[in-house]
């Protein structure tokens, strides 16, 4: 009886955490900024993501672009944070893409992209310092 018990209950804990992977399928974009959020963003030496988009899949791929590049790769869930993983990156110019000094933009690491998960699970976070020593927030909520 003790194993049918313990059997029931990793069945089911498996089974939740499944299910709450899953729900994080769907397409993810940052907002249109109005001009006084864009005027704040800049008092706050901050830039703002420009035609971000992440479509997750319930196979636990991804593909993602924004102004600059297209990419493609797998996701997880840990905990409150998603995990996102470059498996292919091609700039938009294509022609940079053979470019030496651009290469580290379409290089795919094993170490993943970092999303901060909301509570409801419908907008994505997180900070990305540039070059120049700005932060950029990028905020991507679900559509």
């Amino acid at each position: 009886m003790k194993n049918i018990v313990l059997l029931v209950c990793a069945l089911l804990l498996v089974c939740c955490s499944a299910n709450r992977s899953v729900s994080m399928a769907g397409t993810y974009k940052a907002p249109e900024w109005s001009i006084p959020e864009l005027v704040l963003a800049r008092l706050k030496n901050m830039s703002v993501a420009a035609n971000e988009h992440l479509d997750l899949k319930n196979d636990f791929t991804f593909t993602y672009s924004n102004c600059s590049i297209n990419g493609s790769g797998n996701w997880k869930l840990n905990n409150d944070t998603l995990l996102v993983y470059f498996k292919k990156k091609r700039l938009i110019i294509d022609e940079l893409n053979d470019d030496p000094k651009y290469k580290p933009a379409t290089r795919c690491d094993s170490i993943p992209w970092k999303f901060l998960v909301s509570k409801n699970r419908t907008v994505l976070k997180y900070f990305e310092k540039s070059k120049n020593g700005r932060t950029r927030l990028v905020e991507l909520h679900r559509y």
